[in-house]
């Protein structure tokens, strides 16, 4: 690329702010929903230091970015991994990748793998194009002794890159990354930001950014003994506009400034460790001065394959069994010393303090930070909620990093705003910013409570205020009674307006489902399988005080984007033959994402049909579960059967538990043109065939389906 070219795109990075929507995102936690606001995440909680923010981000004119990763047998994937980032990547001569491969005599190698599919896509760019930004250091399987010795092998290849990319050897890029990545990084507005995920299951390969509306963000932990510490991905984020502070670090999509790397080094002295080396090193970067942050919607751009390897795990081979378990003793006993758990037998301390916790804060704020306890009995607290960036006790650590950047900037001599704005890294024109964007915000629930409150007047709704009123205004004999009266009446008035509200609703949607709309039936077919793309998306829900203002209750959700698109677009009476209605067809939607996970559908192909319709030809992907099995098809463990019967349907359910099913299937579209609606949808899908090719034989699929709640063609039974 151009220096011009990058000096541009670097002002139009820092340039482009945020949207508002992206100010308000949840997390969703084991069925609740807790909001965020990132305005306040580098705020800190000790009122003493709210003044003080993390270093802004620097983006140089030019800049290249480093891919790093390591691959263990895995040639093949590791090849279209290669791939996937250099042809999807909008500027690829900036790209440079290192990998570390673990191969034996026969495996497929990754750079092989990568020059067939380059060679095959640029036939015009000669041999292998771009192999010359690709290096790689090939180690045999046998003496690979785990991951954090090959990821410090890996950060040797690390060279004068701006930006550092980690990822897994079988990840797939969106078109367009690099740029809409760094973007991302720079809204974090932290020049210590280290963008990091377990990246969603790869669906499809087509390059396209998924909007799958939710995102992993790493926010609890899990611990097993001796000090070890897990943190499955068991919070989701949704609304995520900006990148949100979160306590955890994964090694399967991590992107930041490359003097992280350099800075912050991965140990090659613990050999063996294959539990907690992510949470290790979360803690290492946090107290070096490093905050971790789950990508937005817009920077979650890498998809991972997690299926098993098909090669056999063979780390090691070439060391006796007596060697690993003294050098697996040594590992585990420096990891249980860094953290402060208890543990018996010889410690390797070489090089501690090299790569071990840094200065700019200590491991005891970082567990006060995330919650976090080494504590047996005692719970830890999940990081699954709001968390605030923490100033540094240290902050010479950090400042040695950004140079000319200061913790608390001297302002004395600050004649100016703008003096001062320079000074303090331009973050007070950033919190006008978003105060801007709050004032906007006031002033339109105003306005719309307005006309609220004037559609509300005129349908009959002031009697119910003027009731409300009135008992509000009678005399009581004590000031107790009184207030006990002012809720009880206020309650009383509440439910009396929310019933009025819902008339007006009513009213509402009946005039607007018989007014002609502009639709064509096209956008519709488009826009149905955008919105259902990934089935039924349940809408987010958010608390609100009580009456009483000391408790909080869950607040409905305000709109579902699916159900007003379907009310929007089709008759109040469409039917399939069988549902009638907006709302019924929506429940078979959710009640096929309720009692399947990773639904996918996908457009294939549209023709033209009889009577002003289309005929759309879909394919279905549901992954069968225990939820599945226990509530579409309980006949099948609900243990009625005897004997032989018994032990055949137990197989059957063996042969389904965690399968794919991918269904093919047809959605006819009847249009009406003087309404510009849908007034008929007739949809099918054929669940027979992948049923048979999983059980083997059209009995068992008989067994299957004689007592579910689904039918054949995918509908549910009412």
């Amino acid at each position: 690329m151009k220096p011009s070219t990058f000096a541009l795109f670097s002002v139009l990075l820092l340039a482009r702010a945020p949207t508002a929507q992206g100010l308000n995102p949840q997390i969703s936690v084991s069925g609740t929903f807790i909001d965020l606001d990132p305005k306040v995440q580098h705020v800190p909680l000790d009122p003493s230091q709210e003044s003080l923010r993390p270093p802004p981000p620097r983006i140089p004119e030019t800049f290249d970015i480093f891919i790093g990763s390591s691959s263990y047998r895995d040639g093949y994937r590791c090849g279209k991994t290669v791939m996937s980032a250099i042809s999807r990547a909008t500027y690829p001569d900036r790209l440079r990748i290192g990998l570390v491969e673990l191969v034996n005599d026969g495996d497929v190698k990754c750079l092989d793998e990568y020059c067939k599919l380059a060679e095959a896509a640029w036939p015009d760019k000669g041999t292998c194009p771009y192999q010359d930004q690709i290096q790689v250091d090939t180690q045999s399987a046998d003496v690979a002794r785990g991951y954090m010795t090959a990821r410090h092998r890996q950060q040797k290849l690390i060279q004068n890159e701006e930006f550092c990319l980690q990822i897994d050897a079988h990840s797939q890029f969106a078109r367009g990354w690099d740029e809409m990545l760094v973007l991302d990084w720079s809204h974090a507005d932290n020049e210590m930001a280290v963008i990091t995920t377990y990246p969603h299951q790869t669906y499809h390969d087509d390059g396209e950014l998924p909007r799958y509306g939710i995102y992993p963000h790493i926010c609890k932990t899990y611990r097993y003994g001796n000090g070890y510490v897990m943190f499955p991905v068991c919070g989701m984020i949704a609304n995520s506009k900006i990148p949100q502070l979160e306590a955890f670090w994964s090694d399967s999509f991590s992107f930041g400034k490359c003097h992280a790397e350099r800075n912050v080094p991965v140990d090659p002295h613990m050999p063996w460790l294959w539990n907690s080396e992510a949470f290790l090193r979360s803690a290492i970067l946090w107290t070096h001065g490093y905050e971790m942050y789950s990508p937005s919607e817009n920077g979650s751009v890498i998809s991972h394959n997690y299926t098993d390897n098909e090669n056999e795990q063979t780390w090691g081979t070439a060391f006796d069994e007596e060697t690993k378990t003294r050098e697996t003793e040594l590992s585990n006993n420096r990891y249980r010393l860094q953290v402060g758990a208890p543990f018996k037998g010889p410690v390797d301390t070489v090089e501690l303090d090299k790569y071990s916790f840094g200065s700019a804060r200590t491991y005891l704020q970082y567990l006060e930070f995330t919650g976090m306890t080494h504590e047996e009995g005692v719970e830890d607290i999940a990081a699954c909620r709001q968390l605030h960036w923490v100033p540094y006790t240290n902050a010479s650590a950090v400042e040695s990093i950004v140079d000319g950047w200061k913790l608390r900037p001297d302002v004395k001599g600050a004649k100016s705003r703008k003096q001062l704005e320079a000074k303090m890294g331009t973050q007070l024109s950033l919190e006008e910013e978003l105060s801007k964007i709050d004032d906007f915000f006031t002033a339109a629930m105003w306005f719309a409570g307005g006309i609220a409150a004037s559609m509300f007047i005129s349908n009959g709704g002031l009697s119910s205020v003027f009731r409300c009123c009135r008992r509000r205004s009678a005399p009581r004999k004590s000031a107790e009674n009184r207030q006990r009266k002012y809720v009880s009446d206020l309650q009383e008035g509440i439910e009396e307006l929310r019933a009025d509200i819902y008339k007006l609703e009513v009213q509402k949607q009946a005039i607007v489902r018989c007014t002609p709309t502009n639709e064509n039936v096209w956008n519709v077919v488009a826009e149905y399988f955008r919105h259902f793309r990934h089935g039924y998306l349940t809408p987010l829900m958010s608390t609100e005080p009580s009456v009483d203002q000391f408790t909080e209750t869950l607040k409905p959700p305000q709109s579902h984007a699916q159900l007003e698109f379907l009310q929007a677009t089709m008759a109040s009476d469409v039917t399939d033959g069988a549902l009638v209605g907006p709302e019924a067809l929506l429940e078979n939607w959710r009640l096929l994402s309720l009692y399947h996970t990773d639904v996918c559908v996908e457009l294939k192909s549209v023709e033209i049909g009889s009577q002003d319709s289309l005929i759309a030809t879909i394919s279905i992907g549901v992954t069968i579960t225990e939820n599945t099995l226990r509530y579409v098809y309980p006949h099948l463990i609900s243990g009625e059967a005897d004997g032989g019967e018994r032990r055949e349907w137990l197989a059957i359910v063996a042969k389904l538990l965690n399968q794919r099913l991918m269904m093919r299937g047809r959605v006819h579209f009847y249009w009406d043109d003087d309404t510009g609606r849908v007034k008929r949808l007739a949809s099918t899908a054929d669940m027979v065939t992948p049923m048979l090719r999983l059980l083997g034989s059209l009995e068992e699929v008989a067994h299957v389906f004689n007592g579910a709640l689904i039918s054949p063609d995918c509908k549910f039974m009412k």
